[in-house]
Parts: structure tokens; C-alpha cells; sequence
């Protein structure tokens, strides 16, 4: 007796803590219209598990591993996928790094050419004088 009464507190401490946990991430569970038509040993609401998946409802733990691989395997393409279409947010700053340097190189640009322009001045000016 004590052992079911044991258990009994472990599930009740596992079902407030998927409950506590579902509605963090706002997850509806739906729950049974009438409780009297359950009887239930764990107190708090009953569940309906009825709108399960019935592969879902398998408690054995190397069912639920394979399951939960198989979504951990699918949000991970999906995570993939995601970030393969997110836009480079380090496009702006190397597009601003780009227009700097241009900026730099056309001033460097005009000035070598209005050193060139004067020192081709000088060079007609001292051969007109020849």
C-alpha cells in the first residue's frame, strides 16, 4: 500500500510538473467535460487523451525515444532550413565598410589627379618659356 501511495505522489509530482510546463509554453490541454466519468487516483483535473496520436500514447521509454528523436531530428531541418533564408544582418556594415573605402580611394583618386593636372601646368608653362 505504501508503494502505490508512493507512486501515486510521483505521478502527481509528473503531472503538475507537464502541466506547469505547458502552460509556460502556452500549451491547451484538453480535459475530460464530466470528471466523474473518470476515476482517477491523481488529484487535480483529468486529462482527455483520447485526441492523442495513439503512437503517441506508448509509454514504453524506447518508443517515446524514437519519437522524440524523430521530432528533435525534424525541428533541427527546420531550424536549418530557417537560418539558410534569414537575411545577413552583416550586410549593411560590410555595404557601409564598402562605401568608406570607396569614398577614401576616389579622394586619394582626385587628388593624385590634381597633382597631375599641376604638375602638367608646370611642365607647359616651362616649356612655352623655352
Amino acid at each position: 500500500m505504501v508503494l502505490q501511495e508512493t507512486q501515486i505522489a510521483q505521478l502527481s509530482s509528473w503531472k503538475q510538473d507537464i502541466v506547469e510546463k505547458c502552460e509556460l509554453e502556452n500549451i491547451n490541454l484538453p480535459t475530460v467535460s464530466d470528471p466523474m466519468d473518470i476515476d482517477s487516483p491523481i488529484p487535480g483535473p483529468d486529462y482527455d487523451f483520447s485526441q492523442l496520436n495513439r503512437s503517441l500514447q506508448d509509454r514504453r521509454p524506447s518508443v517515446r525515444e524514437k519519437i522524440e528523436a524523430d521530432f528533435k531530428q525534424k525541428i533541427d531541418a527546420l531550424i536549418s532550413e530557417i537560418e539558410k533564408t534569414a537575411p545577413n544582418l552583416k550586410a549593411l556594415d560590410q555595404y557601409e565598410a564598402l562605401r568608406e573605402r570607396e569614398r577614401v580611394v576616389t579622394e586619394e583618386f582626385e587628388a593624385a589627379r590634381k597633382e597631375e593636372k599641376q604638375i602638367a601646368d608646370s611642365y607647359n608653362g616651362v616649356k612655352q618659356r623655352r
